[in-house]
């Protein structure tokens, strides 16, 4: 399970150091949110900066450093979902701002409310969310996202997917099945 990030000089520049050598993942993840066209656009430099940070605050969660190819090919592939996720929370929260004449979020959090009754923390839930996430199948997947990843209704997940809503109820439950194996292996 992934620690709360630690404010270590050391940590923190070897974090900044897999970024550089990575810094497609977090252009990945900015282009797979579809909230920008064209790298001109302002938006593009506030997404991929606001990347940078979470890129660096995922590997400062992780107690153990990443090294081999094959770590940084998984430390990626991982924080590549769950970057485009937080990205997408930003820029609605960013929006919401807008449209209610208050300043412009910059919540470290990135658009999770701030006062929730659930006492669990973002860090904690979203390493869940990752490592539940590494355990779906593409059509889990694909579900997961829509479901979660851009708040889709079963509904709007059958009609963009074109399969039967019991297929989607079906996938549905495997991936809650899946998570609650997750949650019964970490109360272990």
């Amino acid at each position: 399970m992934m620690n709360q990030p630690v404010e270590d000089p050391i940590r923190s520049a070897q974090a900044f150091e897999l970024y550089l050598q990575n810094q497609s993942v977090v252009y990945a993840a900015v282009w797979r949110t579809k909230l920008i066209k064209a790298k001109d656009e302002p938006l593009f430099d506030e997404l991929v900066e606001e990347g940078m940070w979470l890129y660096r605050d995922f590997y400062l969660k992780r107690s153990q450093p990443v090294e081999t190819p094959a770590e940084i090919e998984q430390f990626n592939a991982m924080v590549l979902q769950q970057i485009t996720w937080r990205l997408l929370r930003y820029a609605k929260a960013e929006r919401q701002h807008r449209q209610t004449g208050n300043e412009v979020l910059n919540d470290p959090v990135l658009g999770v409310e701030t006062q929730t009754t659930d006492t669990t923390p973002v860090w904690e839930i979203e390493a869940t969310a990752g490592a539940l996430y590494a355990t779906l199948n593409r059509k889990e997947r694909q579900v997961f996202d829509l479901l979660y990843g851009e708040g889709l209704t079963i509904a709007e997940v059958r009609d963009r997917t074109r399969w039967h809503m019991s297929q989607v109820y079906q996938i549905r439950k495997q991936i809650q099945a899946k998570y609650l194996a997750l949650q019964a292996e970490d109360n272990r």
